[in-house]
């Protein structure tokens, strides 16, 4: 248990960042008993891990259905907050280039565990990752742990497809695009089945449609179908609130989600959502665990 999952810079990789440091203070309490997924960005864990003869060894946190998860996973969501091209022009994007180096590193460094999403378009940069490593023999596809992410409401960080105007589905059509982005994840990670996949988020950003309770549940059974066909060992949600699980399930969900991944950190605790998951079973997977790179820490 605790606090520490992603780093956003190791002073000897430029290739990282770090935001500007987040003006709230620590709260004065950690919940030692949560079971966080470490989600630990590659460049500072192989710098604690280089030298070492051996990586020391993950532990595992098991979920409700008995599906062992790693826990520590590498990130792959790369932005530049800086925003600026060599030729001076702004931009804002993910930055799926950089997935190459990182998992390469965290394979190297022990870790098994790669956390991605569809939006964040790092699914065929893991592929020939792993790829080559299965080819050779190095890994096999049960050596790792592979969660995926989809359902994300466009916000305007990647190409057209890559998320969903949400407010403008139908739960039909909902069910549908969620269908189709599960399938291409596979396509693109070049796998049979994920070890996990989360629904990205709860609605479209700030959205207070009446339909969004009807949108969920038919995202969620999307998860649902594709978890009985066992194209995904576990299911689970991400950024959602305690009314949101709880509004999931009065809904008529058949599979409780056995992981609910938010923000958490000293900086950004929520309790509420941390009790109704401890409640009920729920692995509790931190991102952004130190303040999303504030550098106060």
């Amino acid at each position: 248990t605790g606090l520490v999952r992603r780093f956003h810079q190791s002073p000897a990789l430029p290739l990282r960042y770090i935001p500007k440091p987040c003006p709230r203070e620590p709260t004065n309490h950690i919940k030692d008993e949560i079971t966080y997924l470490w989600v630990l960005t590659v460049e500072l864990y192989c710098m604690m891990s280089s030298s070492l003869k051996k990586p020391p060894k993950i532990e595992n946190v098991t979920l409700w259905n008995g599906v062992q998860m790693p826990q520590i996973a590498v990130g792959t969501a790369f932005f530049d907050p800086k925003g600026l091209h060599s030729t001076g022009k702004r931009y804002f994007a993910l930055l799926p280039e950089r997935a190459y180096r990182s998992v390469t590193l965290a394979i190297d460094a022990g870790i098994r565990h790669i956390d991605t999403a569809y939006v964040y378009r790092t699914h065929e940069a893991i592929r020939a990752v792993l790829g080559g490593m299965f080819a050779s023999g190095e890994l096999t596809r049960e050596d790792v742990f592979i969660t995926s992410k989809i359902f994300h409401g466009d916000k305007g960080i990647g190409p057209k497809g890559t998320a969903l105007m949400i407010d403008d589905l139908s739960p039909e059509e909902v069910e549908k695009e969620v269908t189709r982005h599960f399938e291409k994840s596979l396509i693109e990670l070049g796998v049979g089945y994920v070890d996990l996949m989360l629904l990205h988020w709860p609605a479209q950003f700030n959205s207070k449609d009446a339909l969004n309770p009807q949108r969920r549940l038919a995202a969620w059974r999307v998860l649902e179908s594709m978890y009985e066909k066992g194209w995904t060992r576990a299911i689970g949600v991400s950024n959602f609130s305690e009314i949101h699980l709880a509004r999931l399930m009065e809904d008529g969900a058949k599979v409780k989600p056995m992981v609910n991944q938010i923000e958490a950190s000293v900086y950004n605790q929520f309790d509420k959502i941390i009790q109704y998951c401890e409640e009920n079973d729920i692995i509790i997977e931190a991102y952004s665990p130190l303040g999303n790179g504030a550098t106060n820490m």
